[in-house]
Parts: structure tokens; C-alpha cells; sequence
């Protein structure tokens, strides 16, 4: 439930009220509206969404990581 939240936001304010609950163990946060809107509005602003994203792409032509050569 907590996976898809952060996942699967829709840029809803509930969405972000369910990242929110995903984040904290204490409920207040999801309760209280101000912080959860400011999260939200933080979230839709221009540029957020672009600059989130962009972490998770990869430069083309970039060699894969090298794996571990021992088990942590």
C-alpha cells in the first residue's frame, strides 16, 4: 500500500495525503491539512515533476554500474 503510494501519485492532494501517511509512522502529519497542501502544492509547481523524474534517467551510452564484488 505504502509502495504504491509513493509510486503511483497521481498529483492529487489525497495522493499526496497518501505519500504523506507513507512517510510518517506519526499520523499527524497525514492529519494535518496545511502541511499535507503545502507538500501538494510543492509537488504540482513547474519544473517538479521534470526534475524528480530526471534523476531516474540514465545518460545513454553510460557503462552499467560495476557489481559489488562482495555481499554486504
Amino acid at each position: 500500500e505504502h509502495v504504491s503510494a509513493l509510486y503511483d501519485y497521481d498529483a492529487t492532494f489525497e495522493g499526496m495525503r497518501r505519500i504523506v501517511t507513507a512517510l510518517f509512522a506519526d499520523p499527524s502529519y497525514p492529519a494535518d491539512g496545511h502541511y499535507v497542501r503545502r507538500r501538494y502544492e510543492s509537488s504540482i509547481a513547474p519544473g517538479a515533476w521534470e526534475s524528480l523524474a530526471a534523476a531516474r534517467f540514465r545518460r545513454p551510452g553510460l557503462e552499467p554500474p560495476v557489481t559489488p564484488s562482495s555481499k554486504r
